[in-house]
């Protein structure tokens, strides 16, 4: 039976709405959610600004805390650095979770286009195959004149051409749902992860307070105090590097090893295979016969690692992928943790702020956080220990986990 020619416009002019699809009109709340996110953007790169300049600050008092005024103006900036740290984390919290919401009303909007092009493409799909049914004389038949069933024939193969443009439309509108899907499962990631650092920060900044008020406490806002303090801690130190040594020759006689990791093949100097742990360090320590080891500090050994300082708290990240193979802690480290990399070279993190959060067997990669800078074990305040092995062994004292010294290791810059 032949369709009325009324009702032939109804089906072009739904195609034509189907073909001319404004872009997704963006409901008020969606422009709201955007004008906070600029408002709170601004507003984060104010506080970068803030950290930028506390991270200056600190760099240039690093070499100062040698003294006691140098020592607690180093404190008072890495807590000024916390606290504005805390605040970008805290905006970019919410920065991120406005994004998270733009995002779900864009699926949302999406969601109801991809469905909208469904419905209408099933009414051109039937109008279609109802033409279909007709033959070539049915057509003729049913028209008026001969120019009609022209007209008629060229609306059917317009329906039929525009089946494939709208097909394709809809395979760009379900890609760009899964974009926006995508994006919202890496910002969800992204909030938990400054969720986590808002913790850490907090607990830091509560950390460095603290020991800010225990040092002036300890040296009474004395010089004379802050350098007794110091050497009594050097000589701890240089006393506790003594014992240990002495054990590990008794360990490497008997091969009494809990843990043994060797490299057979070590890279040349100068190959720079790992990325820096920190962020925007500095450097406050080298590797062998410093000046610090010169005092005494290891019992007439050469420093084994390098030293740097990014700030306390701040994050400390695998240099290389590889697998965590020993951790915890011990009186002279601290806390600490060690990563086998794939040429069976070993990393060593030391006197981060508390345990590292991963366990033993744990698959790492490049830039993984693997705990955050601290000044636990001895210390001479906040600092990342960095040591790299070529031939590395772990053995047990009074119930604590150490590793070999300085023999086995190799200069961190020569690999950075």
């Amino acid at each position: 039976m032949p369709k009325p020619k009324n009702f032939l416009l109804t089906i072009l002019l739904v195609l034509f709405g189907i073909l001319t699809l404004p872009e997704p009109s963006r409901a008020v709340s969606v422009e709201e959610l955007q004008a906070q996110i600029d408002a709170r953007q601004a507003e984060i790169t104010k506080l970068e600004q803030q950290v930028a300049t506390y991270k200056q600050k600190l760099a240039q008092t690093q070499t100062e805390k040698n003294t006691l005024a140098g020592q607690i103006s180093l404190m008072e900036n890495q807590i000024g650095k916390l606290r504005a740290q805390i605040q970008l984390t805290q905006e970019q919290i919410i920065s991120t979770v406005l994004s998270v919401q733009d995002l779900q009303l864009k699926i949302q909007q999406t969601e109801i286009e991809v469905q909208k092009n469904k419905d209408n493409l099933v009414i051109v799909l039937q109008t279609i195959n109802e033409y279909d049914t007709q033959s070539t004389l049915e057509m003729m038949l049913g028209n008026d004149d001969f120019s009609d069933f022209l007209n008629q024939a060229q609306y059917v193969q317009s329906l039929q051409n525009s089946v494939l443009q709208k097909v394709n439309e809809l395979k760009e509108l379900k890609e760009q749902m899964k974009i926006q899907k995508q994006d919202q499962e890496q910002k969800q990631v992204a909030l938990q992860e400054l969720k986590t650092a808002l913790q850490t920060n907090q607990s830091a900044l509560n950390d460095q307070v603290d020991e800010k008020e225990d040092l002036l406490t300890k040296t009474k806002g004395q010089e004379k105090q802050y350098q007794s303090v110091l050497n009594n801690l050097i000589t701890k130190k240089s006393a506790f590097a003594k014992e240990v040594q002495a054990l590990e020759q008794q360990i490497v006689a008997a091969k009494n090893y809990l843990l043994h990791v060797s490299s057979g093949d070590i890279p040349p100097a100068g190959t720079k295979i790992f990325m820096w742990p920190e962020e925007d360090a500095v450097l406050t320590q080298g590797y062998g016969m410093t000046a610090f080891a010169r005092r005494g500090a290891y019992g007439g050994a050469p420093h084994n690692g390098i030293d740097m300082s990014a700030g306390y708290g701040s994050p400390i990240k695998v240099i290389g992928p590889g697998e965590i193979i020993a951790k915890g802690y011990n009186a002279g480290w601290g806390n600490w943790a060690a990563i086998k990399h794939t040429n069976n070279l070993v990393s060593l993190y030391a006197h981060m702020k508390s345990a590292s959060p991963l366990a033993a067997g744990t698959k790492v990669d490049t830039g993984r956080i693997i705990g955050y800078e601290g000044a636990t074990g001895y210390s001479t305040g906040s600092h990342l220990h960095l040591s790299i092995y070529y031939n590395f062994f772990t053995y047990q004292k009074n119930g604590e986990l150490y590793f070999n010294y300085f023999e086995g290791t190799l200069n961190p810059l020569s690999y950075l």
